[in-house]
């Protein structure tokens, strides 16, 4: 049962080893992705070079996050990518939303 890739597609990025065993678990399947305040910058980075899998991101970021390493490497293409929701402290984006005042995390960013 644990073998099956589609049990270890969300990622919390809360705990870095735990995190890596859920990319590796998860072999290639698609991958769900949230991020709440304070999450761990290791985690997350350690899902950048898996950004072509993702297929939906939630972040629920405090507004000093945006602009955090972490983030910012999310400047690569994510073709899979369906769902983007971005809550910043009082405000929410939605991948519905066009006129978000970050572009780097509008979906046409993520859009190669």
């Amino acid at each position: 049962m644990t073998g099956t890739p589609a049990l270890w597609t969300n990622f919390g990025c809360k705990d870095l080893a735990r995190t890596c065993a859920f990319v590796e678990r998860s072999k290639s399947a698609p991958v769900r992705v949230r991020l709440t305040p304070k999450f761990c910058h290791h985690s997350f980075d350690a899902l950048i070079p898996h950004v072509n899998r993702f297929e939906s991101l939630k972040m629920e970021v405090l507004a000093s996050e945006l602009y955090s390493k972490s983030i910012l490497n999310l400047r690569k293409p994510a073709p899979l990518l369906e769902h983007l929701v971005v809550a910043v402290e009082d405000t929410v984006y939605t991948d519905d939303n066009r006129e978000a005042p970050f572009p780097l995390l509008s979906m046409e960013s993520f859009r190669a």
